[in-house]
């Protein structure tokens, strides 16, 4: 247990301990700010946001420090914490990442990375035109009606099925755009250090169909296995390659064209069979401009174009639909029928994002300012990675339980939260890991495997300060 207890207090020390001087240039006044010693040190500010439990503020400082004349009042912290600009909070996340390295590998050699998008509701803002989202208020039976909402966009990576956040990328709503995300992500991870002993799976869903995501997978070393919409669909990628369904309806081919912004392709499709035509609307910069648009030349040796093979797979899913994906996997790493295993991998991101959302209180911002609470965001997926890597842990314990039963038994993720706020807090000294362990394990939640359900999408408002439990 001991063990337990050290690396849970490193990790925490990590962060609650950081030195001013590592981020200094980060500050909003790098010459001032953090350089006396006042009531509440940088470590101080960081572990109020890190251990957010959707409370008002001045709960959380009781949390943090006590009852008395060692609190500091809630304008007091709210100074301190307008010292921390994003890229304060973008090095405490860099900081903790360094920490993650025992990841759970697919087929013992990959790494699969999930890369997705969710939407955060933020204090309401009308002025604020970049982060403002109309939609319908179901509350009212006229459909006319609209209640507008302010969100931030949160595109994260995520390692699967382990639930790490590794990287991010957080827009406003109106101007989000998920696949640009996803390539600044995919550039930061094939350029890490930490990641070169790793053979990379990128895995999306068919948001982010793309030829120049795949390209760009491509280019940088990594793998990847898309989602996209299904050959039989009539539209997107797979559309134009039905006729290679076999008597299944299953597809396992590689695709071998080159891809080209000349028109004639298209309009002479039995002269240029091997040619794609892409839009120029989604520009791709690995598709060279074809001089044959501007000077109206047919000869195919004149066609500007960018040549790129990829693997289609398309199989059945239980219900009867059929599923498509695309990849550079070849066959000889990974078979037909392993593919529907790692897809089915990328919704371990949608259960981060809602352990992230509503069990690290993401969605419970403390500020009006966007920057706060983007601040407030990246702390919950720093206290979020914590979490996980003490889920790993004692996930051996849960193992153990299992081997006795006839189902298997998992740890509750909010259980887990919940406990490690009260013992990162120190407000309660009677908590030790011991006792953490036993509630864990009286609060085991059993996994029935097999079971399906209709996912039901809610809208969750922004909760008003005022009717935050104080």
């Amino acid at each position: 247990m001991s063990n337990y207890k050290k690396y849970i207090e490193s990790e925490i020390n990590s962060i609650c301990s950081i030195s001013p001087e590592l981020i200094r240039d980060t500050f909003t006044s790098p010459a001032r700010d953090f350089t006396r010693n006042r009531k509440q040190s940088l470590g101080d500010v960081l572990k109020v946001g890190l251990l957010n439990a959707g409370t008002c503020i001045n709960e959380q400082l009781r949390f943090c420090h006590g009852i008395g004349d060692d609190r500091p009042s809630a304008s007091a912290y709210i100074q301190q914490r307008d010292k921390l600009t994003q890229d304060s909070y973008r090095r405490i996340f860099e900081i903790q990442c360094r920490h993650i390295s025992n990841f759970t590998l697919f087929r013992k050699q990959y790494l699969v990375i999930a890369i997705d998008g969710s939407d955060v509701n933020i204090h309401p803002n009308p002025d604020d035109e970049s982060t403002i989202c109309r939609t319908y208020n179901k509350r009212y039976e006229e459909r006319e009606k609209v209640m507008p909402v302010n969100q931030l966009h949160l595109n994260a990576a995520v390692c699967v099925p382990d639930g790490f956040f590794i990287d991010y990328e957080i827009q406003d709503w109106a101007y989000k755009d998920e696949r640009k995300a996803c390539a600044e992500m995919m550039n930061r991870i094939a350029a890490s250090d930490r990641y070169k002993g790793y053979m990379v799976i990128i895995t999306c869903d068919r948001g982010y169909e793309s030829f120049y995501l795949m390209m760009l997978a491509d280019s940088l070393g990594l793998k990847y296995c898309f989602r996209v919409h299904d050959a039989g669909s009539g539209v997107g990628i797979a559309s134009r390659y039905m006729g290679l369904c076999d008597d299944k309806g299953c597809i396992d081919a590689v695709i071998d064209k080159k891809y080209t912004y000349c028109c004639f392709v298209e309009k002479e499709k039995d002269k240029y069979p091997d040619y794609v035509l892409c839009h120029r609307e989604n520009y791709n910069p690995f598709i060279p401009p074809s001089p044959n648009s501007q000077h109206g030349s047919r000869r195919a040796g004149l066609i500007s174009f960018y040549p790129f093979s990829f693997r289609l797979i398309r199989f059945p899913l239980g219900n009867g639909d059929f599923e498509t994906l695309v990849t550079n996997l070849s066959n000889d790493e990974l078979g037909f029928t392993e593919f529907k295993a790692l897809y089915h991998m990328r919704w371990g991101i949608e259960t981060s994002f809602r352990q992230l959302k509503y069990d690290d209180c993401a969605s419970f911002m403390h500020s009006r300012k966007k920057n706060v609470a983007i601040g407030e965001m990246i702390l919950s997926m720093v206290f979020h990675n914590i979490c996980t890597m003490v889920l790993m842990l004692l996930a051996e314990k849960a193992h153990q339980y299992s081997a006795h039963h006839a189902l298997l038994y998992r740890i509750s993720y909010s259980d887990l939260a919940s406990t490690l706020r009260l013992f990162i807090s120190g407000r309660s000294p009677t908590i030790t890991i011991d006792k953490i362990v036993r509630e864990l394990l009286i609060t085991l939640q059993p996994v029935r495997n097999g079971r399906s359900f209709i996912r039901v999408i809610v809208n969750h408002p922004f909760v008003p300060f005022i009717y935050r439990a104080a």
